[in-house]
């Protein structure tokens, strides 16, 4: 059955709903993903914690939120690689930037920790139940590599990829994903 495929012409366009804008640019289109990605140590998890920070605040450096005013998102960061104590850093450099007291749970930022989580398949179960119970506008996913057994075989990571598709529509949520670069050239690690 292909009749909720067909594209009804009659219903309108809608232009894209920008999550962000950088210098009055507007950027990451809500309901899709974004790769960030980077060499280990370039940085990246540091430009996410400004992307979040202009997220829980409205604006910081040159960017600025474009959501619904006056009501801020709902952002779930989710970390896969760091220890407790880095974990900790980065929610306190978050809450800093965005002015946010570190020291008290936020209902506007939610951050989980997966690092001792044994299995992909365990941290992919995790991933969807915490999304579902924060319902965020915003989801980080810090170690996309984590979320499959082996990040160069097609068959495990392109439904993950769509996985992460359906999840952003649903949702109708900005998903934004890092994956490392390879250490000796400039291409994302394995198929992922």
């Amino acid at each position: 059955d292909v009749s909720g495929l067909l594209l009804d012409f009659s219903e309108p366009y809608h232009p894209p709903r920008w999550t962000l804008s950088h210098n009055g640019t507007p950027f990451a289109n809500r309901g899709e993903l974004h790769i960030v990605t980077g060499k280990s140590g370039h940085g990246k998890t540091a430009f996410m914690s400004q992307v979040m920070a202009t997220l829980l605040c409205g604006k910081f450096g040159g960017m600025s939120y474009e959501g619904e005013p006056p009501q801020l998102p709902v952002v779930l960061y989710i970390d896969t690689e760091q220890g407790k104590d880095d974990s900790i850093a980065i929610k306190n450099r978050v809450c800093s930037l965005s002015g946010l007291n570190y020291n008290k749970p936020q209902s506007q930022f939610r951050f989980i920790r997966m690092r001792d989580t044994e299995t992909a398949q365990q941290r992919w179960h995790q991933i969807l139940q915490a999304v579902w119970e924060a319902k965020p506008n915003i989801i980080f996913m810090d170690g996309m590599l984590d979320i499959v057994d082996d990040y160069n075989n097609q068959e495990l990571c392109q439904p993950k990829i769509r996985q992460f598709m359906k999840m952003a529509t649903y949702y109708n949520a900005s998903i934004w994903c890092v994956l490392h670069e390879n250490p000796t050239f400039e291409k994302m690690v394995g198929t992922l």
